[in-house]
């Protein structure tokens, strides 16, 4: 793919190639952080919670941090405050949590045959931001929302959740919310979808901006472009170029980077990297003791344990100077989860103890071998996320000439734009014209549209564009690639395989070109595409070689008159694989599941697990149903459907759907052999019920009037009296498939059903009631006779 050279040229010189990109959108969005670790390793005002309905903070992972943070007192607020309908949110204190309060959240399970789950999501999220507004506090931190125990898929709840965040703060001027964080616990994988969403989401705010005299590169480099750049570049008055090795971020903050001795500085503050026990006797910390004297350490002695501790956690602590020339010693402790936040602490200590000037290392890049480019990315970030407010200067002094290297290196590609994805990738923006040519190859016929574009790089300098051309350069390397097989079983692949082929690699933007009479194939594009690609041609390629073997045992022919025509190799292989699945087809009617089953596969752990219990939307057809035949004896008798659930159990289903079909082949036809009927039970009943069914262990323990087996009931009403309340006052009634089959009248005695015919005493009536003219009570004898559908929680 051709790469742009760059020419030096002023705007206004060209009427047709006018054009130039901000970030307008994105600037709001600079506030949004996905980042690795706990929902409390994020230093937040607010966090949101994910619990459930009765807001037990004993469920979930993100629950329990939080419980155990805040302490008992949280629980207590929350029991007051439960329950909690589904889409809603409540708001508590933080009880010991260093924060302003905690949002909880009531987030429906995944269903994907509904976008109710989705639409809630997106519900709960706009309340967050809104409460968060109201509240006037100045961070918030998310966990990801539904990736756990309520199955959203994590593509899902990234899009939702960076859409309403991003949505939010485009659309509502956010006077105090400084930060928005995501955290993401323990998956890179998780971390990477999340933060590709947030930048997909910052590169669709490319928008046209109005013309203003700005430096162009485009086309082939000049021979000698003697024309002096502009004495500033800005973006949106975000930041600006100061000077060579210095930046001005519009926030009262100022950056310079030299090379120099920290403990030679004289501005108010130096801050310092030292460990929790804050002993100051390696790094930048022993070589401030020694010019400090002997206070500095005496200060750091004299500091209470607990706030040391606390800077594991991020937080900063300031001590007088000693014989330095500074005023105060700011001291820090290196991690890579709080370094962001460490240097806005910095900065806002800085301004608390109404100082105008600090001084840093380069921090983390000594004993804890921290990358000097990553170290200054994320201090430039710090500053960057600094509220407005009094002028600050800071300096970063370097020590090392390499280190120095690299955060220059890292300060003079800052304001480079991101390299826009190279063809054939989505194009952002209009910084980008295509320029369509139609190219053929020597393939099968088949035509590939190739689309060129052209690249327009914005810069003060040209040292600016080299370093943005390089960038752009090292990504195509990184990101494109050129495969080329060689191959004899090439030249004996089918039209119908090589079209699959161009269509595969249509499909992925790929260059492809097949030469079958030199058996080559070559590709080149998005190095993920190539691999792809290489795959499913060895897959083509294998099924030639397959075909090649099977000629040797298996021939198939077509009956020509009196002549047999034999079949090319590969439909032979594709005739014997198909006269093979003919004698193998079954049909097993017992496994035919409701269709309104999801599967039975955990999303996240990727595997079949035997039991799934989902949260129902309002809307599907489930939670209609069950509420239906809920309603009609039970509207007068209950105030609140907390949620309805649909139990997922194949093991059960199969054993109930075997003795359905027995009783459908043996009792009359016509005969209604099974009924939609309620059980009302405990909470702690529940789990036992959805694994095991109404099991023999259950018998006699709401009375045996009318035999020892497990009681049923027509109306929920009836079964309304045996549904026990729990500590919230919540009732538990199920909704239950019961093979009633023929039936005769029970009584105490009864441990199975009686005969029907006195002189078979093998064949049963399939179950007993209260009164054989209008039964309202049914009472079974056995586990496979009953499947517990849904469960109603209510009030």
């Amino acid at each position: 793919m051709p790469v742009p050279q760059q020419t030096y040229v002023e705007e206004g010189e060209e009427k047709e190639e006018q054009f130039e990109q901000i970030k307008a959108g994105s600037s709001r969005l600079s506030c949004v952080s996905i980042k690795e670790g706990g929902l409390l390793d994020a230093k937040a005002k607010m966090y949101v919670n994910s619990t459930n309905g009765k807001m037990d903070l004993s469920g979930g992972a993100v629950a329990q941090a939080v419980s155990r943070a805040a302490g008992p007192t949280l629980q207590a607020e929350c029991t007051k405050k439960a329950p909690l309908a589904a889409g809603e949110i409540a708001v508590t204190d933080p009880g010991n949590m260093q924060c302003k309060c905690i949002i909880h959240i009531n987030c429906p399970g995944y269903n994907k045959s509904s976008s109710q789950s989705e639409e809630m999501l997106r519900t709960i999220m706009n309340k967050c931001m809104s409460e968060c507004e109201t509240r006037q506090v100045s961070t918030i931190a998310f966990p990801a929302i539904g990736t756990g125990n309520l199955g959203f898929p994590v593509a899902t709840s990234a899009h939702v959740m960076v859409d309403e965040i991003c949505n939010y703060l485009q659309k509502n001027k956010c006077k105090s919310l400084s930060t928005v964080y995501v955290m993401i616990y323990k998956d890179s994988a998780m971390h990477r979808t999340f933060s590709d969403e947030l930048e997909n989401r910052k590169r669709s705010e490319l928008v046209p901006m109005k013309k203003k005299k700005r430096w162009l590169f485009r086309g082939r480099r000049a021979a000698s472009p003697d024309i002096a750049p502009p004495t500033e570049l800005t973006s949106g008055g975000a930041v600006k170029l100061t000077s060579s090795h210095s930046l001005d971020f519009g926030n009262g903050v100022s950056m310079e980077i030299l090379k120099g001795d920290i403990t030679q500085e004289s501005t108010n503050v130096i801050v310092n990297t030292t460990n929790e026990n804050m002993v100051l006797d390696s790094g930048v910390g022993l070589a401030l003791a020694k010019k400090a004297g002997k206070s500095l350490q005496d200060a750091c002695n004299a500091l209470n344990p607990a706030d040391k501790k606390g800077l594991r956690d991020g937080k900063v602590i300031e001590t007088k100077a000693g014989n330095l020339q500074c005023k105060h010693v700011i001291h820090v402790m290196f991690r890579k989860d709080t370094f962001v936040q460490v240097v806005t602490s910095c900065i806002e200590k800085a301004r608390e103890l109404k100082h105008n000037s600090i001084s840093f290392p380069a921090i983390g890049t000594g004993q804890e071998k921290y990358p000097a480019d990553s170290a200054a990315r994320d201090m430039i970030q710090g500053m960057r996320q600094c509220k407005t407010g009094s002028k600050v200067n800071v300096r970063i002094v370097l020590f090392q000439e390499e280190v120095y290297s690299k955060f220059v290196e890292v300060l003079a590609g800052d304001l480079q734009p991101s390299p826009l994805p190279p063809p054939p990738l989505p194009v952002v923006g209009s910084a980008c014209k295509p320029k369509t040519r139609p190219t053929t190859y020597e393939t099968t016929k088949v035509k590939t549209s190739i689309v060129d574009y052209e690249i327009v790089i914005l810069g003060e300098t040209q040292a600016h564009v080299d370093a943005a051309e390089k960038s752009l350069r090292d990504l195509i390397g990184k990101e494109f690639k050129t495969e080329k097989i060689v191959d004899k079983k090439i030249g004996l692949l089918r039209e119908s395989q090589v079209k699959a082929l161009q269509r595969d690699a249509c499909s992925m933007h790929l260059i492809f070109r097949i030469d079958r009479k030199s058996n080559t194939i070559e590709f080149e594009g998005k190095a993920t595409g190539v691999y792809e690609m290489k795959i499913n041609i060895k897959d083509a390629l294998s099924q030639v070689e397959r075909a090649e073997a099977l000629m040797k045992t298996v021939q198939w022919k077509r009956q020509d008159s009196t002549t047999g025509t034999s079949y090319d190799p590969l439909m032979n292989l594709e005739i014997e694989d198909n006269s093979n699945k003919l004698s193998h087809t079954f049909k097993d009617d017992i496994m035919a599941y409701p269709e309104d089953w999801d599967p039975m596969t955990d999303p996240t752990t990727n595997k079949v697990v035997s039991l799934r219990v989902f949260v129902l939307a309002p809307t599907s057809k489930g939670y209609k149903f069950a509420l239906g035949e809920f309603d009609r004896t039970m509207k007068s008798k209950y105030s609140t459907i907390v949620k309805i659930e649909r139990i997922q159990n194949p093991v059960l289903y199969r054993q109930y759907s075997a003795k359905k079909k027995h009783l459908d082949s043996h009792n009359p036809s016509g005969l209604q052999n099974e009924r939609w009927l309620f059980h009302g039970t405990k909470e702690a009943s529940i789990t036992l019920i959805n694994k095991t069914n109404f099991n023999r262990s259950y018998r006699g323990q709401n009375g045996t009037a009318y035999g020892q087996g497990c009681y049923f009931a027509r109306d929920a009403s009836y079964s309304n009296g045996y549904a026990s309340p729990d500590a919230l006052g919540q009732k538990y009634m199920y909704v239950v498939r019961l093979l009633t089959g023929q039936f005769t009248t029970g009584s105490t005695a009864m441990i199975v059903a009686p005969p029907k015919d006195p002189s078979d005493k093998a064949v049963l009536f399939d179950s007993v009631v209260n009164n054989t003219a209008t039964p309202t009570i049914f009472v079974v004898f056995y586990d496979a006779d009953a499947y517990p559908e849904y469960l109603i929680t209510y009030i």
